[in-house]
């Protein structure tokens, strides 16, 4: 096994021990999706690491204004669409902290030593994933959190490997 690969390997493991994904639940509908309505080429870079912000009281007071500060942040990045969960974390954090934290988790590419790239390519993808997902949990609930943790590890085939399986327990339920 070459060297690097294993230091690679290893890396993945004591990351995925570390880690935690707050995303994901089974007690609530999910929110309908806004589209950005961007034109932007999807972002590849560097999000900025400190961010000026207004009390989150600020926000909650106009949460029309917190709202289309988060389609444009996701829509400057060229992303299609605001994922449900960014709309109901709304209710506890500043648009920026959403937005900041669902990019970090979902759009990251790790460099040794280095800030994370974003890649909003990938968040493109992991969107679709979620949307596939909230059309299941429209028809009835389930836990969200193991397709969460999928996409963060950009495992895209997993994720939709188990959205096709719910995806036919429905249609052999429905017949």
């Amino acid at each position: 096994m070459n060297l690097n690969n294993l230091k690679q390997n290893i890396k993945i493991a004591v990351k995925e021990l570390f880690t935690s994904i707050d995303y994901g639940n089974a007690h609530r509908p999910p929110l309908a999706y806004i589209s950005t309505q961007t034109k932007q080429v999807p972002f590849r870079g560097i999000l900025p690491q400190e961010v000026l912000m207004q009390p989150i009281k600020t926000y909650q007071a106009f949460p029309r204004f917190s709202k289309e500060l988060l389609v444009s942040l996701f829509a400057d990045i060229g992303v299609h669409y605001v994922p449900e969960v960014a709309l109901y974390e709304l209710q506890e954090k500043r648009p920026i902290e959403v937005f900041q934290d669902f990019v970090l988790t979902f759009g990251r590419e790790d460099r040794d030593g280095e800030r994370p790239i974003i890649n909003a390519k990938k968040l493109n993808q992991v969107i679709a994933q979620l949307k596939k997902m909230d059309s299941l949990r429209e028809e009835s609930l389930f836990d969200s959190k193991p397709i969460y943790k999928l996409l963060a590890k950009h495992q895209f085939d997993k994720a939709s490997e188990i959205l096709d399986e719910l995806i036919s327990i429905r249609r052999m339920k429905n017949d």
